[in-house]
């Protein structure tokens, strides 16, 4: 592995397009990591564009309120905006009247945002391992996955550890998360290479056993059992399994107060395709692991979905078997 100035550094270059005429803003906070990725980020950023600010503020959860100078600091004018929490930016909505990456889409600006940093505790070279890549090369493979989903009507996953689980995916378009910004109009989060759909949201129905990853309302970790899903209709109707099972059902049903059945719908399925990302028990690096898939609940509404909640969870599963309109799924080379 290079150095991480120099992963960095060859991370900018290829994939913000940055010039002497970019304003950048970089968002940090208190945490060791974020930190360390701010100084890493401005001494590379600093020497390539017009003008770079930076703000920071405390740790915060998704649930607590962004602080107002980070508000401020991103209603600015602007080209790029990187974030890099420690978890969360925070509940930035309120103050913005969209989510940042809406709102920053909206006024064609570039984001770029690496979260739920303290998730890498011990591991941050597994962070810096999975950004070294050809990102060009892996969002042409992504393009080419995201493509196949596009054009099939339907999806069918199955695992040796008994998922088996049918998807209508027909008319719904597929998306990629390649670690690229390079235009207007556009943000991703870091480490990227995955391609993803939101399937029909009532017509979902199997079992997925997840036996990778779960992300927790309250956090991330690898399972220490697998949690099964019974999906009827789009939505999950059981879980089952151990520990994890149990608080995973719980944090569902907290979430959906009131009984709100919009956490419990089988929002996405994504592809992970990053050949140098490895499995570390947080989802946001397994999630664009080669060789696995994911399932989310809850929100899809930002990638051409239709379910609005207020929880989008990810869970992955290892080694599946896609097949998309009964034919197995075609790997770029």
């Amino acid at each position: 592995m290079e150095s991480k100035q120099k992963i960095i550094n060859n991370v900018i270059d290829e994939c913000c397009g940055l010039t002497k005429d970019t304003n950048a803003l970089i968002i940090s906070d208190n945490g060791d990591f974020s930190k360390e990725l701010c100084e890493l980020f401005c001494s590379t950023v600093s020497t390539k564009v017009k003008s770079i600010e930076t703000t920071s503020q405390t740790a915060k959860k998704p649930y607590e309120k962004t602080e107002v100078q980070v508000v401020d600091a991103v209603q600015k004018n602007h080209d790029i905006v990187i974030s890099l929490m420690s978890n969360s930016i925070g509940k930035i909505k309120s103050a913005l009247g969209d989510g940042i990456k809406t709102y920053l889409y909206n006024r064609h600006k570039i984001f770029l945002s690496i979260t739920s940093l303290d998730y890498y505790f011990g591991k941050t070279n597994a962070f810096f391992e999975a950004i070294d890549i050809d990102h060009s090369k892996m969002h042409e493979n992504c393009v080419h996955v995201a493509e196949q989903l596009t054009k099939a009507d339907s999806a069918h996953v199955k695992t040796d550890c008994g998922t088996d689980v049918s998807l209508d995916i027909s008319g719904r378009n597929g998306f990629v998360s390649s670690g690229l910004v390079k235009t207007f109009n556009a943000g991703t989060n870091l480490p990227g290479g995955e391609a993803y759909i939101a399937p029909l949201e009532t017509k979902t129905n199997g079992k997925i056993v997840i036996d990778t990853t779960i992300n927790y309302l309250s956090g991330r970790k690898r399972v220490s059992e697998p949690v099964e899903f019974t999906v009827k209709d789009g939505f999950v109707v059981d879980i089952s399994g151990g520990s994890d099972a149990q608080l995973l059902a719980g944090e569902l049903e907290k979430a959906g107060g009131n009984n709100d059945k919009s956490v419990y719908c089988i929002a996405e399925l994504g592809i992970g395709l990053n050949e140098k990302a490895n499995i570390i028990g947080n989802t946001l690096i397994d999630e664009k692991v080669l060789g696995t898939c994911h399932f989310a609940l809850g929100n899809n509404t930002a990638f051409g979905g239709q379910n609005s909640s207020p929880i989008h969870a990810d869970m992955i599963v290892n080694r599946p078997k896609i097949f998309l309109d009964n034919q197995l799924i075609k790997y770029p080379k």
